[in-house]
């Protein structure tokens, strides 16, 4: 009986680690932003209230079709 249930449980046990299928790694956000259009001066974005999170700003500059500042 002993003999049976060790033979049972390794077989449960070698299905169980088995054939898992790895997911391929998500690949990295561009970085690259189009400011062809963008003109020069200071942004500033604010989002909404969150409970957990409060309220958040984001403020940009921009100068010469780069951003040169964000905080």
């Amino acid at each position: 009986m002993k003999k049976f249930l060790a033979i049972i449980c390794a077989a449960i046990f070698m299905i169980g680690c088995g054939g898992e299928e790895k997911t391929p790694a998500p690949k990295p956000a561009s970085n690259k932003i189009n400011l062809s259009n963008a003109k020069n001066g200071t942004y500033m974005v604010e989002s909404s209230l969150d409970e957990k999170f409060g309220k958040s700003t984001l403020t940009l500059t921009i100068k010469d079709k780069k951003i040169v500042n964000a905080n």
